[in-house]
């Protein structure tokens, strides 16, 4: 349970003279559930577009899994993610988006299409038109294919965007279900503090592109018992002050 998944030393990226993310050392261990914290702007994505390979860092270092630099490639194929819009083809249906993202991935036949989906809440649309789908669907749909390859690491950005209420709960009950009956470490970013609050073991808190604190739910509650809204705004604020 205590080994660790995700290094980052001094991860930066910066863009002409500013910095979207800046001296970011983070560790991530094996069966947490980690919620990356900030407002929108804070760095969130860009964090995890480099950590993901979509991105490359301007400075620092990634270890996933034990590796790093030529190894990262093999290390990221243990891990799933959706970053920012899930990338779909629209024209096709849902089982087809499936079976081309498999293909894609060089994974043999027989994923099990229907138990996708309905594990990720979208029963009964496999041959409904992802064009025909909403947000909350296709937020829902990318995340099947996300666990096509059997993830030990799923990476989330802001993946309630576009849910409504009941579809938040069902999210958050299913990533439970993920990490506790499949083992899978998982890291999700939100600036919804009152939904990560019911779901992270673990946080990071990122504001202007700096990693300003990592705590655990246990560290949180005995430093007051303070609900995540209140922390993170005395945190963000007291990064303000030393800034």
């Amino acid at each position: 349970m205590d080994k660790s998944i995700v290094k980052t030393a001094g991860l930066s990226k910066r863009y002409g003279e500013r910095y979207a993310v800046e001296n970011v050392s983070m560790e991530i261990r094996r069966g947490q559930i980690y919620g990356l914290i900030g407002q929108n702007g804070a760095g969130k994505t860009t964090f995890i577009r480099m950590l993901t390979g979509l991105i490359s860092p301007t400075a620092g270092g990634i270890e996933l899994f034990g590796e790093s630099g030529a190894g990262l490639g093999r290390a990221r194929a243990r891990v799933g993610s959706i970053v920012e819009t899930p990338s779909l083809f629209p024209n096709m249906t849902a089982a087809c988006n499936i079976e081309t993202q498999r293909r894609l991935a060089g994974l043999p036949a027989g994923t099990d299409t229907d138990a996708m989906l309905r594990l990720c809440g979208i029963a009964g649309t496999a041959n409904k038109k992802v064009r025909d789908f909403s947000l909350g669907m296709r937020q829902r749909l990318a995340l099947a294919i996300s666990l096509i390859t059997g993830p030990e690491f799923l990476v989330l950005d802001e993946p309630i965007n576009g849910l409504d209420p009941k579809g938040i709960v069902e999210n958050r009950e299913m990533l439970k279900s993920l990490a506790q009956g499949r083992g899978i470490t998982i890291l999700i970013s939100s600036h919804i503090l009152s939904e990560l609050a019911q779901l992270a073991t673990n946080y990071g808190i990122i504001h202007n592109g700096r990693l300003i604190k990592q705590l655990s739910a246990e560290e949180l509650q005995a430093e007051g018992g303070q609900d995540l809204e209140s922390y993170f705004m005395k945190a963000t604020s007291e990064s303000y002050a030393r800034a």
